[in-house]
């Protein structure tokens, strides 16, 4: 067997930023460039609290009140503002900001070429938005033209560089659910993969935290791929958690999914909120 390379250990910060940053980067140089972390950190303090998605959060609790968390993503920017503005005239304030397939999976020049023919057509050619293509420049239009806080959504392949544009873009929150990958949207990489990944946004994320910008960790599990057993979920999404935790990220969200059965799921939303706050105190 080979030996596990993977290790609960916080990325060194000089090959954080030296080594590991530049080949996220690396794909797609012509918005790469916009990603400075020091002009990123300083935009995202001079945001409202209410793009802030922990804080949306926390108001919500502490009013008693529910928020609706549509997904939404078309691929040209003036449409993408104009469906969140339409979301924003029904109440909602939190957006899981959907990316387009090809932008998941790094293909981003058929991501360009997508997005170019929608313009051009005016139909839309993408399943989502391109948010690497798009850039940081052009994302933070819909980050300020719209209400509510952020949520992108993308998968174990371009996950990295997705974080990096959507919290230099305004973003502050981000699925970070490494058993997602392996049980949903990735085949072929293996688990050590996977968590390698979620350690880099975790780093990403704790970047952010010891500069004094909150962003939260969405913690999924093994999503809805079946029915999985309550406390299985739970595991889950706690190590997801932990290994967030050890990079430095410190907000998060258990992502708990329906089985059916009310009185089950009620308690093990009860039980994931108790053991989320006993093992990340510790």
């Amino acid at each position: 067997m080979k030996p596990i390379r993977v290790r609960q250990k916080r990325i060194d910060e000089d090959r954080f930023l030296n080594e590991l940053r530049p080949e996220v980067l690396s794909p797609w140089p012509e918005t790469a460039r916009e990603c400075d972390l020091d002009e990123a950190i300083a935009y995202q303090k001079s945001l409202p609290e209410d793009k802030n998605f922990t804080k949306a959060l926390a108001k919500y609790r502490k009013e008693g009140s529910i928020g609706l968390f549509p997904r939404s993503g078309v691929p040209v920017v003036e449409k993408e503002i104009e469906l969140l503005r339409s979301l924003n005239e029904v109440g909602v304030r939190l957006f899981p900001f959907t990316t387009d397939s090809y932008t998941r999976n790094l293909r981003l020049k058929d991501a360009q070429k997508g997005l170019q023919e929608s313009i051009r057509t005016g139909q839309m050619k993408l399943n989502g938005y391109p948010i690497i293509n798009h850039g940081v420049k052009t994302t933070r239009r819909v980050v300020e033209l719209c209400e509510g806080a952020f949520d992108p959504r993308s998968s174990r392949v371009a996950n990295s560089f997705v974080g990096e544009v959507a919290f230099a873009s305004g973003m502050t929150a981000m699925p970070n659910s490494f058993f997602g990958w392996i049980g949903g949207y990735d085949k072929l990489a293996s688990a050590e993969e996977c968590i390698e990944t979620a350690q880099y946004l975790g780093r990403l994320i704790g970047y952010y935290a010891e500069r004094g910008v909150i962003i939260s960790t969405d913690c999924h599990g093994w999503l809805p791929n079946g029915i999985i057993p309550h406390y299985v979920s739970i595991a889950c999404m706690l190590l997801e958690a932990l290994v967030s935790a050890g990079q430095g990220a410190r907000s998060f969200s258990p992502m708990v999914n329906f089985n059916g059965n009310m009185a089950q799921d009620l308690g093990e939303f009860r039980a994931a909120e108790k053991l989320f706050r006993k093992y990340l105190d510790k």
